[in-house]
Formats: structure tokens, sequence, C-alpha cells
């Protein structure tokens, strides 16, 4: 949609943009174009949109061919997506995302989810559907920059924390371009990102330092007993990932159970109490 027509089928349906709810609506079309061009749709793929809005990029998924799922919180918005876009591959859920369980999309083959994230509940949101094990094989999504220079950053560097930690064990991050302020209605404070996430290979570990994951952890509000109780196992475990170490044969899961320093940090504290001071 155009600037123009957003404003009077808001105006029509009676919808006053909602901060809390992240209702900014883009207008740019050839920004949605190549937001749906880097998802490498197909009729085969089943799609799920958070926060479709009017149907910006829902339209242009459904010209691919795709099933899409569409779950939006507003119920004007919903009602106007099922009378506008009525599609007979198109369902529209009236629901808020944080509500929605992710495993039932396990019955589909090819999963793909798509999302322009409210900027108050993004991290939240982004722990949700990233959580393992998941029937997604890619998100693209639309975040606060700040929030998608977090997800993507590399050790060493500002940005990396606990967030980029979690999401980075499982996950490759790409930030595939800052999106300005000016290409939604109304105009948000700062400026958004598109990234592109997919799943890593099961024996492929993400690059980390004992530094980053020490601070990391340590801005996670772990407690400093269990923090400096587990720091010398913490430094050797991460030593072993950066000089390549290589878990032969193992799940998954085991990878992850090896790697799990938040249950690591908590256990320490937990087993050698008087270790520390």
């Amino acid at each position: 949609m155009k600037l123009s027509e957003i404003r009077t089928t808001l105006q029509k349906i009676r919808v006053s943009p909602v901060k809390t709810l992240g209702q900014n609506f883009l207008h740019d079309q050839n920004l949605a174009r190549w937001i749906i061009d880097r998802a490498n749709l197909t009729p085969d793929d089943y799609v799920v949109e958070i926060g479709p809005g009017l149907g910006a990029l829902t339209k242009l998924a459904l010209e691919k061919g795709v099933h899409a799922l569409a779950i939006e919180k507003d119920t004007r918005l919903a009602n106007f997506l099922r009378e506008h876009l009525s599609h007979s591959q198109l369902e529209v859920i009236n629901a808020d995302a944080l509500d929605f369980d992710p495993q039932v999309l396990f019955s589909h083959r090819r999963v793909k989810l798509l999302g322009t994230l409210p900027y108050n509940i993004s991290s939240q949101l982004v722990l949700k559907f990233l959580g393992y094990p998941s029937p997604i094989s890619l998100w693209l999504l639309m975040l606060q920059k700040e929030m998608a220079l977090r997800l993507s950053a590399s050790p060493r560097t500002g940005d990396y924390g606990a967030l980029t930690l979690r999401v980075q064990l499982y996950h490759r991050v790409e930030y595939l371009r800052t999106v300005r302020a000016t290409v939604f209605f109304p105009q948000p404070d700062v400026d958004s990102a598109v990234v592109r996430i997919t799943p890593r290979d099961p024996l492929e570990l993400p690059a980390c330092d004992d530094d980053q994951v020490d601070s990391a952890w340590l801005f996670s509000k772990k407690k400093a007993v269990a923090k400096i109780a587990s720091r010398v196992r913490l430094r050797l475990e991460c030593r072993r990932c950066q000089s390549g170490f290589q878990f032969q044969g193992q799940s998954r899961r085991v990878i992850a159970e090896s790697m799990d320093w938040p249950g690591k940090l908590h256990r320490a504290g937990s087993q050698h109490p008087d270790s520390c001071t």
C-alpha cells in the first residue's frame, strides 16, 4: 500500500496506530518486495507472519503460492485482512503472538517466519520463536536496529552479549540492511533493520571467547558467587570451542547441554557455595 492508501484505510477501519503494539505500517513497496525476495519463497513453504498489519508482506507472500498464517493482535486489523485478503491459502488468527505455541508448526514440512516485531517485546518474541527444537527453517525479521545489531554481533564487540550468545548457539544471524524510519507510518523514533536467521548444523559451534561469556552472563543477572565459581570451567570449555573442538557423533541436544552456561552457573553456585568469597 502507498502512504495515502494506508492513511485512508486506517481512517476507514477506525484504527489509530498504537505505539505499544508496534503499529508502524510499511508503505515502501519496493522494500516490501525486497524483503519477500530474501525469503526465497516457494509453493512448498508454510509462512507464519507476526504482526501483518494491513498485509504489505502478506499479499506478496501469497503471490508466491505459499500457504500463510497471519497472527494479528488487533481485532480490527485481523478482520481487515480476512475481508481484503480473502484467500484460500491464508489463515488469520486474532491473537497475541506471545500466546502462540510454535510447536504446532511441526505438522508442516517447510516453515518460514516473517515479522515486523514490536520493539517493546521483540526480545521475548525472538526467544519464543527461536526456541529449540523448532520446526522453522528461516526467520526473516524486521527489528529495531539496536536489537538487530545485538543478534548479529561478533565476539569481542560492544553489541555482543547474553542474548547474542543464546541465539547464536543454535542459529546463524545475518544483518541484511538498515531500514530508515521514513518508510513507516507513523514513523518510529529509531531506525530498523532486517535480519535473516537460519539454523546451525548440529555439530557447528558459534565463535566465542571467555571474557565475553563471563560478561554476558554477568549482565544476565546470574548470582556473582555462581559466576566466579564456574569461571574456570567456562574458560576451559570456550577455549575448546575456539580451538575447533569437535563434538563428533553427538546430537544437537548434547551440544546444547555441554554449552549450557546458565545451567552451569546455577549448578556451580549451588554445589560449591564456599568456593568463592
